[in-house]
């Protein structure tokens, strides 16, 4: 194993990273090392002037403690300074810093977060949202086409119906026009929609109940299975009896949700529309 010997004061390191960081308190000047510069001779700061022989002390006296490291009379304290070593030091210090700085504003990230979990919803939205278009021009809005009775065809109730509501939503955006249902991460599988009150002539929002929430999917089934009955005369007229049994029990399964009779359809629909509108509360 290598050591490492200090030539100023012969202490011996084992690691060469620590040998180094020891070396730079001999070769930069004394006054770096203390608070305030040394504005008094060397031998105004010892116990002992150093023109005082150490012989002239008692034998029985430690001229020093054994901890601490005994000033080599060779150093000479106004020798260059090392300014590739003073360099490296300050790289170090500054990448320190710069990996502090960083976490610092990383934890500010969460410090400064608001949080409006308590925020009243309703009024929040009655007083920044109120809109021309309401929830009701929304279900209007809502046309069935054959386009949209294949989707149920080929992803059956849940994620046919879920889709359809979802097209008419992006139809919205695309026309600029705001979306009157909402929802909020802080509010689970709730839903608001805005309502135009024809007792006062008012518009203002309310948290749709699963009765209402019903009778929107109702009044899509109703459309669809309208359409659905268009279908059925067209294709029997061009599939063989047996062909077209097969495939209008099939679909008529998938129209109606029976293929999902242990499951409340109504609702799956509703929490994937929450999770499709949902925003985040903090960001209001």
């Amino acid at each position: 194993m290598t050591n490492y010997i200090c030539n100023y004061c012969l202490k011996t390191y084992v690691r060469k990273y620590f040998y180094e960081k020891h070396l730079l308190i001999h070769e930069t000047p004394l006054e770096t090392h203390l608070e305030t510069p040394l504005e008094t001779p060397l031998e105004t700061h010892l116990e002992t002037p150093l023109e005082t022989p150490l012989e002239t002390h008692s034998p029985n006296i430690e001229t020093h403690s054994p901890n601490i490291e005994t000033p080599n009379p060779n150093i000479d304290f106004n020798s260059n300074i090392n300014y590739n070593k003073i360099l490296n030091l300050l790289i170090e210090l500054n990448n320190k810093y710069n990996k502090l700085q960083k976490e610092i504003n990383f934890i500010k990230k969460f410090v400064n977060i608001p949080n409006n979990n308590n925020i009243d919803i309703l009024t929040y939205l009655n007083n920044n949202h109120i809109y021309d278009f309401t929830f009701h021009n929304f279900m209007d809005f809502i046309i069935i086409d054959n386009h949209l009775l294949n989707i149920i065809f080929q992803k059956d109730y849940i994620d046919g119906i879920f889709d359809i509501i979802i097209h008419f939503i992006e139809k919205l955006n695309s026309l600029d026009i705001p979306i009157p249902i909402k929802s909020f991460n802080n509010k689970e599988n709730i839903l608001y929609i805005l309502q135009h009150n024809l007792n006062n002539n008012l518009k203002n929002w309310i948290i749709i109940d699963d009765i209402y929430f019903s009778k929107f999917i109702n009044s899509i089934d109703k459309n669809i299975y309208k359409l659905f009955l268009i279908w059925k005369e067209e294709i029997s007229n061009k599939l063989t009896k047996n062909a077209f049994s097969e495939i209008y029990i099939i679909n008529m399964k998938k129209v109606i949700g029976a293929n999902f009779e242990n499951k409340n359809t109504k609702n799956i629909i509703k929490n994937k529309l929450f999770n499709y509108l949902k925003t985040d509360i903090n960001s209001i």
